[in-house]
């Protein structure tokens, strides 16, 4: 293997990972606002009792 072609294939698994990360965040990202969403509907309900 050339070390131009290694660097490559570096960068390439730094960009997979980068990726993976963001998806991650942003699953986590919707998790966490779904929470939120669901805290304000219990804390609206628990107004009108």
């Amino acid at each position: 293997m050339t070390i131009a072609s290694e660097r490559t294939s570096r960068s390439y698994a730094t960009v997979s990972i980068l990726k993976n990360q963001e998806e991650l965040n942003v699953s986590n990202g919707r998790k966490h606002g779904q929470k939120m969403i669901e805290q304000k509907i219990i804390k609206k309900n628990n107004q009108f009792i």
